[in-house]
């Protein structure tokens, strides 16, 4: 049965409404509207929103996010935890779907601590804003008690040189029989040795071009080769791109049928689609998601041919099976700090990684030189 709607209209004001729109739907597009000049925060934003108000249609319906009270939020903190009924809220298989498509479910499974920890902070976020709109009267998010922050601890998410290894061994197994096997083999290939080697983030893999790359004389005379991405923020930033790299860009892009080296004119997307859509479709880059569930191919794949070898390998195959598209970007960032800190932090576009960094520099040849030293990537050919 339908709950009852405890709070009209007159009480959620507390008044005059900023907005024009007089919808809780309305509202929060236009609350993600301000984030949309950075793609990234958007999604993540409108994805927690969705969640939210799918979950208050579900468990109260008729109700406002007005209507919401600090009981609400906290029932809503619970269900991130373990939703349920899974059948309803959660993907019955890997494969993420667009929405509308009948097999697309808002979660994945339960939430990490890190994840609920990131839900609440952002829907603290969206009330707030509706609040200051006039479109709510109240917050019932900030009574929900914040957990003391701990220090940063290190990440397990990332692979092992073991895991490398078997990962590559699977990339390099692929079935080589037909042009869009071929083709599907040589982009696994550059998409992974992009993320080890470079630790750049899905959504500057997708908007960046073949024309980011350029080459730089440095003073002891050497030439070295850069790749220009913009991150967080419309940030831009540098990265190097050491030798190892800058042999599987020639491989991938002569595996096209392109020239080796791109140039100043090089407007293809730094990695390509499989399928040519002919004529003005040639440079269409892929999404996030597609560039996510090629990276979560593989590493099935790897996890599944773990399996196969016994127990040894039973506790990387469940890692494996649990790793993502930013896995690779921790793992490249584990490798770049056996060298100096402040280099991983430039090349990753951190803001920084602690205040002791805040005031260092590194210089550009230093840095490539540093990046390159333990960039090896050790494919057999």
């Amino acid at each position: 049965a339908a709950l009852p709607v405890l709070l009209g209209d007159d009480d959620r004001q507390a008044g005059p409404s900023l907005l024009r729109a007089t919808t809780d739907a309305g509202a929060v597009r236009l609350w993600l509207a301000t984030h949309k000049e950075t793609p990234t925060t958007h999604a993540s934003y409108r994805k927690e929103a969705e969640r939210f108000l799918l979950w208050m249609d579900v468990n109260h319906p008729g109700c406002q996010l007005g209507d919401m009270r600090y009981e609400d939020v906290q029932a809503y903190i619970a269900f991130l935890s373990d939703p349920q009924p899974a059948a309803l809220w959660v993907a019955s298989d890997r494969r993420r779907y667009r929405r509308g498509d009948p097999g697309w479910r808002p979660f994945a499974g339960p939430l990490s601590a890190a994840s609920q920890a990131q839900a609440r902070v952002i829907l603290n976020a969206m009330f707030s804003w509706l609040v200051v709109a006039g479109h709510l009267r109240g917050n019932p998010m900030a009574l929900v008690r914040q957990k003391k922050r701990q220090h940063a601890q290190k990440t397990e998410r990332f692979l092992s040189e073991r895991q490398w290894q078997a990962v590559k061994a699977h990339i390099n197994s692929m079935p080589l029989d037909s042009d869009m096997q071929r083709r599907s083999a040589l982009r696994a290939r550059w998409v992974f040795s992009l993320l080890y080697v470079l630790g750049l983030r899905s959504s500057e893999i997708c908007a960046t071009r073949m024309d980011a790359f350029s080459v730089q004389r440095g003073v002891d005379g050497m030439e070295r080769w850069w790749i220009r991405v913009i991150g967080k923020g419309d940030k831009a930033r540098r990265v190097p791109v050491p030798a190892p790299l800058l042999v599987e860009l020639m491989r991938y892009r002569s595996g096209l049928g392109l020239s080796a080296l791109p140039g100043p004119g090089s407007s293809e997307p730094l990695v390509m689609p499989i399928i040519s859509r002919g004529s003005g479709q040639e440079h269409t880059a892929m999404t996030r998601a597609a560039l996510y569930q090629l990276v979560k191919d593989v590493l099935l794949g790897t996890a599944d041919w773990m399996r196969d070898q016994g127990e040894d390998w039973a506790l990387d195959a469940a890692r494996l099976a649990q790793a993502s598209t930013h896995w690779l970007r921790h793992t490249a960032a584990t490798r770049m700090g056996h060298g100096k800190v402040v280099h991983a932090r430039d090349n990753l576009g951190h803001a920084s990684i602690a205040t002791t960094n805040a005031y260092m520099h590194s210089e550009d040849d230093e840095r490539h030189d540093a990046m390159s030293a333990s960039a090896a990537l050790g494919w057999e050919s």
